[in-house]
């Protein structure tokens, strides 16, 4: 067989032959990574410098402390995490104090405290102390003031401090604040830290075994015992305030338990009497307060007119709290003052705790008066149920919109200001629902409003909720007052973002409310203004103004009576 061949045309080449080369060709411009290095390797080092400096920096430089303390139960969440991030009792660490900041004013300073470095942290025994199998302990903190030296300068001036320790007895748990002071040459106090550990459950879930009550705060008082020297024990007083869980306990058990808590403190080195150990009334928590607020602004240094008037807004109760001037006590009826001291000054403190009249008991009275029709408190189309105190009240708003001013009538008949309060003269001495004021002076030239006042006050623009403190008028109160009875809740929902939606059927009442209460009940004046605090400026942080402080402060001035 004749094969024929089929012609190329010169200089042409097969498929075939084609691939073969490009195969080649990108074989051999295929370099390897270390091939690529090599050739590269000046550009690399150029840039490589740089970026082991910058890396460098970033890990060789020290962090700057926050600017923010927290002295109250905020801080005890992120005490845990940091416990564990950080080690237990065979691996504790110590933070850095915060640094020392100068400020000229206290609204300069704008920071979360629950985002800042703590002073010092010693978490102990991770998330459990040894102590009865039923008692949970958190792990302790410990806060440290900007003034205050850092941690390993400060056991060298314990010697000349002075430590105070508070018990708050609630009725979720226990918590104890182990407090240390500076004494200044005048006598004051200038606080140091604050040692805070909390435990669960509270003295009332032991009403039946009164001494397994007692042992359940074993763990919180070695805290107690590791936190002060012991050549400081015998000066620092100790006291244990029970608040609402014990209140509910018939006599005999709450008694039971606060004897038992006595035998337990009579074993330890602290200064204490049996008075020390106690279930406090709403009165002695305003005036704990009311002294944890001046002392936090820093108006103890003066006159009475440098001290501000507390007004706290609860859900069950509301507290006023001032100083007086000596000649009203003599002339007030009795129970109406508490003394208060702080360094080597006396207080006369006038406070009175109104019981039913907090935001929650206020509106079961207001909208169960309407027994089931429409309230002027109520927005129109909103039907439904209140719950308080056991009790259920059926709520309705009218066909047209609830009117602040008709809701005002109903809430200042609640209030009752025109209710006789004793054998006095003037019914201007009076307040409202037959509780005695007459003691007003320059310690009432500024009032303080916080809890639920704040609240509902911020959640309406009027003061920056992300500012510690802010200012306004009850004249504004009662014009947004007036702006929101005229929504319906879903209006409510969507002017005011803050508010829960539980709250918005009741943010017409909320609002009338707080104005009555300030101006009809404490007569304050529509154009004064007011200040509304969440939290205090102390030496450059921001804390809250709880009572556990002022009792240590009270305690510690009065310690010459314990002895």
């Amino acid at each position: 067989m004749l094969l024929r061949l089929r012609p190329t045309t010169a200089g042409a080449r097969s498929p075939r032959h084609d691939a073969t080369i490009m195969r080649r060709r990108y074989s051999g411009a295929r370099d390897s990574p270390a091939e690529l290095l090599w050739k590269f390797r000046g550009v690399v080092a150029v840039v490589s410098v740089p970026i082991f400096l910058f890396l460098a920096v970033l890990l060789l430089m020290p962090r700057a402390a926050d600017d923010s303390l927290d002295f109250s139960s905020n801080a005890m969440d992120r005490d845990a995490r940091l416990s564990q991030a950080y080690g237990s009792a065979d691996s504790p660490r110590t933070y850095p104090a915060a640094r020392d900041v100068h400020v000229e004013s206290r609204d300069a300073v704008d920071v979360d405290p629950r985002e800042g470095d703590l002073g010092v942290a010693r978490p102990i025994g991770g998330n459990v102390l040894p102590s009865p199998p039923s008692t949970v302990v958190e792990p302790p903190s410990k806060v440290v003031s900007a003034s205050s030296p850092t941690a390993n300068n400060a056991a060298a001036d314990d010697d000349a401090r002075k430590y105070a320790i508070v018990f708050d007895a609630g009725s979720t748990g226990s918590r104890v604040h182990v407090y240390r002071f500076d004494e200044t040459e005048d006598g004051s106090l200038a606080l140091v830290d604050d040692t805070f550990e909390q435990l669960k459950p509270g003295l009332s879930s032991f009403a039946k075994n009164p001494s397994e009550g007692a042992d359940s705060i074993d763990p919180l008082l070695e805290i107690a015992m590791k936190t002060v020297p012991e050549a400081r024990r015998a000066t620092t007083t100790v006291e244990v305030r029970a608040t609402a869980g014990l209140r509910l306990l018939p006599g005999k058990e709450a008694d039971g338990l606060l004897d038992a808590v006595r035998a337990k403190l009579k074993g330890y080195p602290f200064s204490f009497n049996d008075d020390s150990v106690s279930i406090m009334d709403g009165a002695e928590e305003g005036a704990f307060q009311w002294l944890t607020m001046n002392y936090l602004l820093g108006n103890l240094d003066g006159d009475l007119s440098d001290t501000v008037a507390t007004v706290d807004l609860g859900g069950g109760s509301v507290q006023l709290a001032y100083a007086a001037e000596e000649k009203h006590v003599k002339a007030a009826p009795e129970g109406y003052f508490k003394a208060m001291t702080s360094g080597s000054k006396k207080y006369h403190v006038y406070v009175y705790s109104h019981l039913g009249f907090g935001i929650m008991a206020a509106r079961a009275a207001v909208l169960g008066s309407a027994n089931g029709a429409p309230s002027p408190c109520v927005p129109t189309g909103h039907s439904g149920t209140y719950e308080y105190g056991g009790k259920t009240h059926n709520v309705t708003g009218g066909s047209t919109p609830a009117n602040a001013t008709e809701c005002k009538r109903v809430v200042n008949g609640v209030l009752a200001p025109d209710t006789k309060c004793g054998k006095v003269v003037r019914q201007t001495d009076c307040s409202f629902n037959g509780a005695w004021d007459g003691s007003r002076g320059p310690g009432t030239g500024k009032f303080y409003l916080s809890s639920y006042l704040f609240d509902r006050v911020t959640q309406a623009g009027l003061v920056d909720p992300g500012e510690p403190s802010g200012t306004t008028t009850p004249g504004e109160i009662l014009k947004v007052a007036e702006k929101a009875c005229e929504m319906t809740v879903d209006q409510i929902a969507v002017e005011y973002r803050d508010v829960d939606a539980k709250d918005a059927p009741y943010y017409c009442h909320d609002l009338s409310y707080a104005h009555s209460l300030l101006t009809v009940g404490y007569k304050i004046h529509d154009e004064d203004v007011v200040t509304l605090v969440k939290q205090v400026e102390y030496n450059g942080q921001l804390t809250e103004a709880a009572w556990p402080l002022g009792a240590a402060i009270n305690a510690l001035s009065n310690w010459n009576e314990l002895k």
